[in-house]
């Protein structure tokens, strides 16, 4: 597709995996392979401590033919000019392994922290990388399983931020429904430079702030809702009940509409 004088190659095979990911960072999704990570892992400790037990009887073989090994590195440096050297190698050997234990134990625990697709998320990825009308099974070898799988050794390298429970519902259920029924007449599809991809792409950014604006105008709304109610009601046990159904109602509202912890929902309800 040429468009203002730029050539945009339609994109196949990895390469059209890796556009999708670019495009939307939130379908980024990869394998932890957290059983191999660590399996290395104890593989490094294994001979780590074979390493150990190795050296710990080079060193007591040592101090009673050379005992100014345990006490001048220097001497220990220049033990292979006099072929005893050994210490030294199982040393050096330990260095190297160490470096190599140590980096895969610090990959291992930051790839723990990494955080789990969103699931909405992994659906679609799913979905897309299946079907014919989308990406159109753009990956052919074994790799092509690597979102089968389990989801607790999937991660995402930037998990889309589902916000309060109100919105993750109206973003994961509702979003989707409105697409199948009016959406998908009324909004383009989102990919020029490859239209089989077909699928559209509603702003996370619009959501929010739309479910924002309902959230504040609902809040607002239920306090001068209970009063007009009461004004009208005059027997003190309907309003004693209607009080609190508002104040029960406001604060599921509350809980579900915001990421308001529960010591600040309490002190608004209590207010």
């Amino acid at each position: 597709m040429e468009e203002k004088g730029v050539i945009e190659e339609k994109k196949v095979g990895y390469a059209k995996v890796a556009n999708i990911m670019a495009l939307h960072p939130e379908l980024a999704i990869f394998r932890r392979f957290s059983m191999l990570n660590i399996q290395r892992v104890l593989h490094l400790q294994a001979e780590l401590m074979d390493l150990e037990i190795e050296l710990k009887k080079q060193v007591d073989a040592d101090l009673i033919k050379h005992p100014r090994y345990a006490e001048d590195w220097w001497f220990l440096r220049r033990s292979g000019d006099h072929g005893d050297g050994e210490q030294l190698r199982i040393l050096l050997e330990v260095g190297a392994k160490l470096k190599e234990y140590n980096d895969h134990l610090y990959q291992l625990t930051l790839l723990s922290r990494v955080e789990r697709p969103n699931g909405y998320d992994l659906r679609f990825l799913r979905e897309w990388l299946g079907r014919a009308d989308m990406g159109g099974g753009p990956l052919t070898g074994a790799d092509m399983y690597a979102w089968r799988g389990e989801e607790e050794d999937l991660i995402a390298v930037r998990r889309r931020q589902g916000g309060d429970i109100l919105t993750r519902w109206f973003t994961n259920v509702f979003v989707p429904c409105w697409h199948r029924t009016v959406g998908k007449r009324i909004k383009k599809r989102s990919s020029p430079i490859n239209p089989q991809d077909n699928f559209t792409n509603y702003s996370d950014t619009h959501v929010h702030r739309l479910m924002g604006v309902l959230g504040t105008i609902i809040s607002s709304l239920l306090p001068i809702s209970a009063i007009i109610v009461l004004y009208f009601v005059s027997s003190m046990t309907a309003r004693l009940g209607i009080t609190a159904a508002f104040t029960v109602v406001f604060s599921v509202f509350l809980t579900l509409g915001t990421q308001a912890r529960r010591v600040e929902v309490f002190a608004a309800t209590a207010a």
